[in-house]
């Protein structure tokens, strides 16, 4: 049996933060597609975000906010595909000027819309992608923005670690930029984590110092509700009583409805359990009205369900049979509902399928690419690497012949220096020769004038007679 309702405040887009897109007056059909999509009256305010667009093409600021709110608008209505369709033209439209921070934005929104679809994965990569858009910028909302909404989807995974280690991401942002905005909600979720795990009293420490510290409403209801459901978990149900009061007084005074839904409900849930069954009539038939002017169908179901029990409680059979058909009309349309976002999830994993067949075609052409490049690449360098060795073997086979020239002319220098030293010798030979012959001569001539021959002379003239050029070899016997 459920006792109560728990309630999270998440930060999923940049619009809890970013109010309009210039601090220019808007055009007045844009203003009043702003105030219908605020309103959630979401077919007039595609009128006149539709009109805005054929109004001001060239005004690509317009024109991409146009089309991010049209994304979401079709997103909220369970059109995911057509949805996903405008929110990647709003996306290629601020990439085109530049404009990081809307891109970014339309980035995360492409993001919420599959995480609300359960595409995680999805989803985790839209956020990462914002995240390496804004990574040089001085954008720390956006960088925030995107580590919560990765950690609201671990919270989803039930990763705990990753989920509080995004959080707290968030936190030191908040930290460092002295937002007070970003530390109260990054703290909130830090202490929802905590209640899932069911670690009442690290999530109790930071509820209650948030109810000290807290200058927003919102923190203060999540805060009130979230330590009311803990106590309404250990069947504290008085103290729980006491918190959900508390968080119903602050939400009355803001009018915030869907807060007011819950603590109703909780609250009727705290009378039923006390048996105080004409208390708790009054407080769920409150919720229920609530539920019905903010189409929350599944809750609204639950709050008849409950009323319907009270009915038989009290042996009010007629409206207890009422309530209990008007429980099953709700729970009827959330069957043809979830049947038909069922629909919308199937042809989401279709259009998601063949866009991952379109990356894959695109991927191996992009491979092919890559290879003949490579190819080409690997026959240029071939070519680089010949024409560099021949060159190369060119330029030794040149300083080899000027090395072989060198050996050459210095082989020459040393025979011509051998040569002329064998002449220098011959030269001495024929000088001795001369000599010799001269000798000779003179003796002859001092025969001739003394008129004396002894056999000594006789054989000096005989071998004048007989004397000849002699050579090298026969020059020492002689």
């Amino acid at each position: 049996m459920k006792y109560s309702r728990k309630y999270f405040f998440v930060l999923i887009t940049l619009s809890h933060f970013l109010h309009g897109f210039s601090q220019k007056q808007e055009p007045k059909d844009y203003e009043l597609g702003i105030e219908l999509y605020q309103e959630e009256n979401y077919d007039s305010a595609l009128h006149y975000f539709f009109k805005t667009i054929g109004q001001f093409p060239d005004n690509y600021k317009l024109v991409g906010e146009s089309l991010n709110k049209i994304g979401l608008i079709y997103g909220r209505k369970g059109e995911f595909i057509k949805g996903l369709k405008f929110l990647d033209q709003a996306i290629e439209k601020f990439s085109e000027n530049n404009d990081k921070l809307s891109a970014a934005n339309s980035t995360i929104n492409k993001g919420v819309n599959f995480y609300k679809q359960g595409f995680y994965d999805e989803a985790l990569l839209q956020y990462s992608l914002a995240l390496n858009t804004l990574k040089n910028s001085i954008d720390t909302i956006g960088i925030a923005m995107c580590y919560e909404n990765i950690a609201i989807i671990y919270t989803e995974k039930r990763e705990w670690k990753k989920s509080l280690e995004y959080h707290k991401k968030t936190l030191e942002i908040g930290e460092q930029s002295l937002n007070e905005d970003l530390i109260m909600h990054g703290q909130v979720n830090v202490a929802n984590v905590y209640m899932e795990q069911e670690k009442y009293d690290e999530a109790l420490e930071i509820y209650r110092n948030l109810l000290i510290k807290a200058n927003s409403h919102e923190v203060v209801i999540a805060s009130y509700m979230n330590i009311g459901e803990m106590y309404s978990e250990q069947k504290k149900y008085d103290s729980a009583f006491f918190y959900y009061s508390r968080a119903k007084e602050i939400a009355e005074l803001d009018n915030n409805k869907y807060a007011l839904m819950v603590a109703y409900e909780n609250i009727g849930t705290w009378h039923k359990i006390k048996q105080n069954y004409k208390e708790a009539e009054t407080f769920l038939l409150q919720a229920s009205l609530l539920a019905d002017s903010i189409q929350s169908i599944d809750i609204g179901r639950e709050i008849l369900e409950q009323l319907s029990e009270i009915y038989v409680l009290t042996n009010q059979f007629e409206k207890a049979y009422s309530f209990s058909k008007k429980a099953t009309v709700l729970k009827n349309t959330l069957f043809n509902r979830q049947r038909s976002k069922d629909l919308s999830v199937i042809m989401l994993k279709n259009e998601l399928e063949n866009q991952k067949k379109e990356l894959t075609e695109i991927e191996q052409k992009h491979q092919i690419n890559l290879y003949k490049q490579w190819v080409i690449g690997l026959i240029l360098v071939v070519l680089l690497t010949g024409s560099i060795a021949y060159m190369r073997y060119q330029q030794i086979n040149r300083k080899k012949d000027k090395t072989l020239f060198q050996l050459n002319e210095k082989l020459i220098q040393n025979e011509l220096l051998n040569t002329k030293k064998q002449l220098d010798q011959y030269s001495g030979t024929i000088t001795q020769k001369n000599q010799l012959i001269q000798s000779l001569k003179e003796d002859i001539e001092l025969l001739v004038k003394e008129n004396v021959i002894n056999s000594q002379q006789a054989d000096s003239i005989d071998k004048l007679m007989n004397l000849r050029i002699l050579t090298n070899e026969n020059w020492e016997n002689f």
